[in-house]
């Protein structure tokens, strides 16, 4: 996969993306609002919505925007865990967690470094257990104003 106009802050165990010149801290303010597939172009978006957050909700003072999406275009593979049914629902809003993975891997899927040709998918934890693991050609990175 291509990260088209951002990075990971951490290549896995971390919150945050790095990208449009700021800093987007997905998990300690904004809150996940889910995903879309589209059918016709075979694309996934993720969303996140900060607006009502006070000060600083995405770790960076300059970072003004409401929300972010992420765009995978040329799906290649989604799979989407269950949740903990002892957390509260809110839990689902809140990412605990991105990394890269290895693909069709189920153990040992983790690496602190990538090469650049290297496939990864990229899997989002939640604080409610819920995962989603997303395999395309593309992710770009979109403000939402």
């Amino acid at each position: 996969m291509k990260l088209i106009n951002f990075d990971l802050e951490h290549p896995f165990s971390g919150i945050a993306l790095e990208g449009l010149g700021h800093y987007w801290d997905l998990h300690n303010f904004a809150e996940f609002l889910g995903f879309n597939f589209g059918v016709p172009n075979n694309s996934l978006s993720l969303e996140w919505d900060a607006s009502s957050k006070e000060g600083n909700p995405w770790g960076d003072t300059g970072n003004k925007a409401k929300g972010c999406k992420l765009v995978f275009r040329n799906l290649a593979f989604l799979k989407m865990s269950g949740r903990n049914d002892e957390m509260p629902l809110s839990e689902d809003l809140c990412l605990s967690e991105v990394s890269k993975v290895i693909p069709e891997m189920t153990e040992y899927r983790y690496k602190q470094k990538w090469v650049e040709s290297e496939k990864f998918n990229l899997l989002f934890e939640f604080q409610s257990g819920r995962t989603l693991e997303i395999g395309a050609e593309s992710v770009e990175l979109q403000s939402l104003t």
